[in-house]
């Protein structure tokens, strides 16, 4: 289904027609000739891939370890944070809407090891005691 954006440009009215991306259902005007909006085609340029998506209650890893959003079936080494910007969901209701338990981490080993040796270096743990 095609929409149209109507806009005022110095007195002229235009318009655009809204498409929808074939991968995150964004309707956007521009859209690449691969149907994807731009967001989408420059995660595949830069060899991302495009996974089914998980289960309710399941979390899935890619080939990489990150891991697969339950949305778009896009990986992520911190999936909160695509979550919160690309989909505007809070984290929180991101797990309440796929049963995902709180405890489960959702960022990737790597990321994971990166933080944890920056708060051993920076001492974060003294910082946070005082």
């Amino acid at each position: 289904m095609l929409k149209a954006r109507i806009k005022q440009l110095g007195g002229v009215l235009t318009m655009s027609v809204l498409k929808k991306c074939i991968h995150c259902g964004k309707e956007n005007t521009k859209i690449y000739s691969d149907g994807c909006c731009q967001t989408c085609h420059l995660y595949v340029k830069r060899g991302g891939i495009f996974h089914p998506l998980p289960n309710k209650g399941e979390v899935k890893l890619d080939d990489r370890g990150m891991y697969i959003c339950h949305i778009c079936g896009t990986a992520h080494d911190k999936l909160g944070e695509h979550v919160r910007r690309k989909h505007k969901i809070l984290i929180a209701s991101y797990r309440k809407q796929f049963e995902i338990k709180s405890t489960q981490r959702l960022t990737s080993d790597e990321y994971h090891d990166k933080m944890k040796e920056h708060n051993l270096k920076n001492d974060a743990i003294g910082y946070l005691k005082k």
